[in-house]
C-alpha cells in the first residue's frame, strides 16, 4: 500500500503543526502573565512559528524545484550512514538528558507514584492480599494501574526494589519512544521528516522533566506507538498480493496482543483499537457494482453533458487561444 498525499493528508499535517504550535506557545507565554504586555511575547512566538512554517515550506518547495532530492540520489548510501549517526546521536542525548534528570531532580513517590510503588514491591514480595487490604480496594475501582505496576514488579525482581531501577526504566521506555516516533515519522513523510520529529520527542519537555516520577505515562507511551509502527508496517507492507500471508496473520495477532498489553497500562489504548478498525472496515468492504440498467436515464444523460460540456469548453478556450 503506497501513501496518498492527498488534501486531507496535508490538512491533518497542517492541524498536528497547528496544536503542536499552539502548546509550545502556550506553555511558554504562561511565563509572562505579570508583565504589563502579558500577550506581547505570545504573539511574537506565533510570529516566529508563522515565520519558521514558512521558511521551512519554502525551503521544501525550492528543493523541489531545483530537484535537489533527484541530484542527491546517487549520494544514498552516503546521506544514508550520515543519517544513522545523526539518529544515534540523538539517542545519546537524549538518553544523557534524561539520565541528568534523575540524578539531579531527585524525587521522593507521591500520591498515585506512591501508589505504583509500594503495589509494586507488595507484588515482588508475595503479600498483597495480606498486607495491602486498601490497596486491593484500590484496585477494584482502577484496575489498570496493576499493568506498570507488573512492570515495576518484574524490574524490581530483576535489578532489586529500587527508585532509581524504576527512573531509569523510564529514560529507556522514553528513549525507544523517541526512536518508535522517527521510524512512524520517517515511513510516512520520509528522512527528513523522521528527523525532525526524533529531535522535537527527544527534548521535548514533557519528555523530559517528569521521567524521574514512577509513572505510567513512559511505558504506556512506548507500547502505543510500538503498536502504531506495527500497524503501519502490515498496512504498506502487506495486501491482498502479498506473499508472505502466513507472516501478516501472525504480526496481526502480535499487534492485538500489543494492544491488549497497552491497555492494561492505560484504557486509552482501546481508541487506538477503534481507530484501526474505522481505517479497515472501509478499506476491506467492497462496494456492489450497479448495474448500468439501474442508473437512472436522467443521470446519465447528465453525466454525458457534463462531459460534453467540459470537452466543448476546453475546444473553446483552445480556440480563443489560437485566435
Amino acid at each position: 500500500m503506497r501513501l496518498e498525499k492527498n488534501w486531507f493528508y496535508h490538512f491533518c499535517i497542517a492541524l498536528s503543526i497547528a496544536g503542536m504550535g499552539y502548546i509550545l506557545i502556550a506553555g511558554v507565554s504562561d511565563a509572562q502573565g505579570n508583565q504589563e504586555y502579558p500577550y506581547a511575547m505570545k504573539g511574537l512566538l506565533i510570529l516566529i512559528f508563522f515565520l519558521t512554517w514558512a521558511g521551512v515550506n519554502f525551503l521544501a518547495l525550492l528543493s523541489a524545484r531545483l530537484t535537489i532530492t533527484a541530484k542527491l540520489k546517487k549520494y544514498h548510501n552516503y546521506l544514508l550512514a550520515m543519517e544513522v549517526i545523526y539518529v544515534i546521536l540523538i539517542l545519546l542525548l537524549a538518553f544523557a538528558v534524561r539520565l541528568f534528570v534523575i540524578q539531579n531532580l531527585p524525587m521522593e513517590p507521591a500520591s498515585d507514584y506512591k501508589t505504583y510503588y509500594e503495589i509494586a514491591k507488595m507484588l515482588k514480595e508475595g503479600v498483597l492480599q495480606e498486607k495491602g487490604e486498601g490497596y486491593c480496594n484500590y484496585i477494584g475501582m482502577f484496575p489498570h494501574i496493576l499493568g506498570y505496576c507488573y512492570i515495576l514488579k518484574t524490574i524490581f525482581v530483576v535489578f532489586g526494589t529500587s527508585i532509581w531501577n524504576g527512573q531509569i526504566a523510564n529514560v529507556l521506555f522514553s528513549v525507544g519512544t523517541v526512536y518508535l516516533i522517527y521510524r512512524i515519522a520517517r515511513r510516512l513523510g520520509g528522512r527528513m521528516a523522521g528527523l525532525a520529529a526524533l529531535t522535537a520527542s527527544a527534548f521535548w519537555p514533557s519528555q523530559v522533566l517528569y521521567v524521574n516520577m514512577l509513572a505510567a505515562e513512559y511505558s504506556f507511551s512506548f507500547f502505543l506507538y510500538l503498536c502504531v509502527l506495527l500497524f503501519l508496517h502490515l498496512v504498506m507492507d502487506y495486501d491482498g498480493a502479498t506473499k508472505h500471508g502466513i507472516r501478516g496473520v501472525l504480526l496481526h495477532i502480535v499487534l492485538g496482543c500489543l494492544i491488549a498489553v497497552t491497555a492494561a497500562i492505560r484504557p486509552m489504548a482501546v481508541i487506538l483499537l477503534i481507530a484501526i478498525l474505522i481505517f479497515l472496515i472501509p478499506l476491506k468492504s467492497k462496494l456492489p457494482e450497479i448495474p448500468l440498467n439501474s442508473i437512472s436515464v436522467w443521470v446519465r444523460f447528465l453525466a454525458r453533458g457534463i462531459f460534453e460540456g467540459n470537452a466543448h469548453g476546453a475546444g473553446l478556450y483552445g480556440g480563443i487561444q489560437c485566435s
